[in-house]
C-alpha cells in the first residue's frame, strides 16, 4: 500500500512537470549564439495579463561572447517599437535567461491579439557578436 502511494505521488509529480513546461521556440543560431524565447503572461495569476516576450541566449562556444542588440516589434511589415541596444557578455558553455538578465519585454503599444496575429513578428535589429578573452 505504501509503494502504491508512492508510486501514485511520484507519477504525479512527474507528469506535472513533464506538462507545466512550455516548449521555447528558437530564433536563432550563429557563430555558437542560441538564442530561443517563448511568449507568456507578464503576471503568473492573470492568464490574461500582456504578454512578454522572454529569451534564453545560450553560448555554446569555449570562448566569451559579448553580444549586442536592438529588439525589434514589427507590425504590418514595419517597425512599431523598439528597444534600446541591449548589450550582453555570455561566458563560455553558459546560458542567459528570463527577468533576472533583463531578457523579458512587454509591448507598450501592440495588443495580445495582435502579438498573436498574422501581421506582428519580432527580429533582433543591428546583431553583433564577438568572441571576447572574458566577461566582467
Amino acid at each position: 500500500m505504501k509503494t502504491s502511494i508512492i508510486s501514485a505521488l511520484v507519477l504525479i509529480i512527474w507528469s506535472t512537470s513533464l506538462f507545466s513546461q512550455e516548449a521555447l521556440k528558437e530564433k536563432l543560431s550563429q557563430e555558437g549564439v542560441v538564442v530561443t524565447y517563448e511568449w507568456k503572461p507578464s503576471d503568473k495569476k492573470d492568464a490574461n495579463s500582456k504578454l512578454q516576450l522572454c529569451l534564453v541566449i545560450e553560448n555554446t562556444n569555449t570562448y566569451a561572447v559579448k553580444m549586442e542588440f536592438v529588439l525589434e516589434f514589427y507590425l504590418k511589415g514595419e517597425v512599431y517599437e523598439e528597444s534600446l541596444v541591449q548589450k550582453f557578455c555570455i561566458k563560455p558553455g553558459k546560458q542567459i535567461k528570463g527577468k533576472k538578465y533583463g531578457l523579458c519585454w512587454i509591448s507598450e503599444e501592440v495588443s495580445n491579439e495582435e502579438i498573436n496575429g498574422p501581421d506582428f513578428k519580432w527580429e533582433m535589429g543591428e546583431l553583433e557578436l564577438k568572441k571576447v578573452e572574458a566577461c566582467n
